[in-house]
């Protein structure tokens, strides 16, 4: 979670995505696309297309910054 948290507060932010342990990834291209709730197990995402996905912390397996120019 520490390292999620660094990078919402990244000057300036580096897009990022959170790989699943279901085997999905949520991409995150802006610090206000993301909420963490205050007890810090979960996060909110909204996602492309509309809506929003909750994600326990526990389900992350790896964050992964994502190179501007490589998309």
């Amino acid at each position: 979670m520490d390292e999620i948290i660094t990078l919402i507060r990244a000057k300036p932010f580096e897009r990022f995505r959170l790989h699943l342990a279901d085997g999905r990834s949520l991409q995150v291209d802006d610090p206000d696309f993301i909420a963490r709730a205050p007890s810090g197990r979960e996060v909110t995402i909204a996602v492309q297309g509309g809506g929003f996905e909750r994600v326990r912390m526990d389900a992350v397996e790896r964050v992964e910054v994502i190179d501007f120019e490589a998309g």
